[in-house]
């Protein structure tokens, strides 16, 4: 599992240092629409859906990285805080079945994180703002580490 710094740029040079790596990916992507890496002819699709952790009283629960560390799986990520989640579905190709089957890989991945973050008194719901946040809520000791 990896781990996010985040910090503030507190100056000229690592302002600078931010600004070339930016453009070094930039750069990359360029490199890789001119040597065509990118498939061509099929079409795909993919979707990212975001959880919020709640607790019995619909009030955000900073469960993330307990169930990070439990569920093993790369298709979940963190979010900004504690109390959200993201799942990256897999990417279909556009046609037939193709929504029904993100909607079958969604619900087992609801179903998963449901499963651990149960074991924690929490319980993930499908949304991108949770509407019972507060302004308490809201602050350095909830932001993913």
């Amino acid at each position: 599992m990896g781990s996010h710094k985040v910090s503030l740029v507190k100056d000229v040079a690592t302002r600078q240092q931010c600004m070339d790596y930016l453009l070094k990916d930039l750069r990359a992507l360029e490199r890789m629409i001119e040597r065509g890496m990118f498939d061509r002819g099929v079409r795909r699709m993919g979707a990212e859906q975001e959880f919020a952790f709640v607790d019995e009283r619909w009030r955000p629960a900073p469960v993330l990285m307990e169930v990070l560390e439990q569920v093993k799986d790369e298709h979940f990520t963190t979010e900004l805080a504690v109390f959200n989640m993201e799942v990256n579905l897999d990417p279909q190709k556009i046609g037939g079945s193709c929504f029904s089957d993100l909607e079958r890989q969604l619900g087992s991945y609801l179903a998963k994180a449901d499963k651990i973050s149960s074991a924690l008194k929490a319980h993930p719901i499908l949304v991108g703002i949770l509407p019972s946040i507060r302004r308490s809520d809201i602050g350095l000791k909830n932001l993913t580490p």
